[in-house]
């Protein structure tokens, strides 16, 4: 009784003074104008200065051409400052990641992941270069790099100093899309045909389940994203295809199931108290949402039938791509009102029931 009193209070100030989700969006990149496709924009900062990488890729006659890096400064809310620099336009590369002053992206046709760093304007080749297998995504977090190959993920836990690439993961079980943050990188498998498992690992040490459970118990763990000790994954039933949202907290040992029935469920991207992904509208569209994290709050990103994804947040900053365009914005939160005492008793006692709800044992 005393852990239900404890989260009620906790969640009656939250709802109390919380209002709407509010994101006014600065476009970053438009895709129309030279008929191209930009895909997987990030964020990060450099001494407290915010930027985005993302790729761009030519949309020709005979398809979509090599992949391209570009980098936009931004202001605090997000506003583009002067004309986006290309990084890398020799090479088709995949998607960048970015951390400090570094960004990484893997160049598969060469073999290896290219490091740029923005205080000297100078990209530096043959970053896990000898790896075996080829090369694809690449992630980034202080100086710790982690890329998908076809024979698992290679790691390099020290990027500035000798280090030797070693495959941390697969290809057995048959692993997908490495994320790392502070130390700690998470992924999604699959053991044998079952279905689809989240685990984690520090640097440095071993790889265990973040949510503990029977492999057959009809739910698959998808796209995880990592903030700190933080890990969030969609929850889909294989019986439906419909998904929740599952937010692990490793180092408190808690966890919370937000309830959304959402059909296309992926791609999360994890900050502090927001979360970012993708998911079908009622129309079967793939929009962007944004949702935060301390009340289940949410707000659809994009609309109509250009529909979007892509989303990644990180401080209170969001970005994301609608159609050929990429933009990104700043989180506010509109007024609101303070309910009346009584609705307060009523909503922190429904929250608490909702946060104390598992979907698997």
């Amino acid at each position: 009784m005393r852990t239900h009193l404890v989260l009620s209070t906790l969640l009656l100030a939250s709802l109390a003074t919380a209002g709407p989700i509010e994101v006014t969006p600065h476009l970053l990149f438009d895709g129309t104008v030279g008929n191209d496709n930009v895909a997987g924009p990030r964020l990060a900062s450099e001494s407290g200065f915010p930027y985005a990488v993302f790729q761009v890729r030519g949309v020709g006659p005979f398809g979509v051409g090599p992949g391209l890096v570009v980098l936009q400064e931004l202001r605090a809310d997000g506003e583009p400052i002067g004309p986006a620099r290309w990084i890398d336009a020799t090479t088709s590369a995949g998607l960048p990641d970015a951390s400090g002053e570094f960004v990484v992206f893997a160049r598969p046709d060469v073999g290896d992941v290219a490091l740029f760093q923005k205080t000297i304007l100078q990209t530096f080749s043959g970053t896990l270069a000898g790896s075996p297998g080829t090369l694809e995504q690449a992630r980034i977090s202080g100086s710790d790099v982690v890329a998908g190959s076809d024979v698992g993920f290679v790691l390099a836990d020290n990027i500035f100093g000798a280090f030797v690439p070693a495959v941390v993961r697969g290809p057995v079980p048959f692993s997908e899309g490495p994320e790392i943050d502070a130390g700690l990188m998470v992924w999604q498998e699959r053991v044998s045909g079952l279905e689809a498992a989240v685990r984690a690992q520090e640097i440095g040490g071993g790889s265990f389940f973040v949510f503990s459970g029977n492999l057959a118990d009809g739910f698959d763990e998808v796209d995880p994203a990592v903030w700190r000790e933080q890990v969030a994954f969609g929850l889909i039933d294989t019986s439906t295809g419909l998904g929740d949202i599952v937010l692990r907290d490793i180092g408190a040992d808690t966890t919370r199931t937000y309830s959304l029935g959402f059909a296309g469920l992926g791609e999360l991207a994890l900050t502090r108290d927001f979360l970012g992904f993708e998911a079908d509208d009622a129309n079967g569209v793939q929009q962007a949402y944004l949702m935060r994290l301390s009340d289940g709050e949410l707000l659809q990103l994009t609309q109509g039938p250009l529909g979007g994804g892509d989303v990644d947040v990180f401080g209170d900053l969001v970005t994301y791509v609608s159609g050929q365009q990429a933009f990104v914005g700043q989180i506010g939160e509109g007024a609101q009102p303070v309910p009346e005492p009584g609705t307060l008793v009523l909503c922190g006692f429904a929250a608490a029931g909702f946060w104390l709800r598992r979907r698997r044992s």
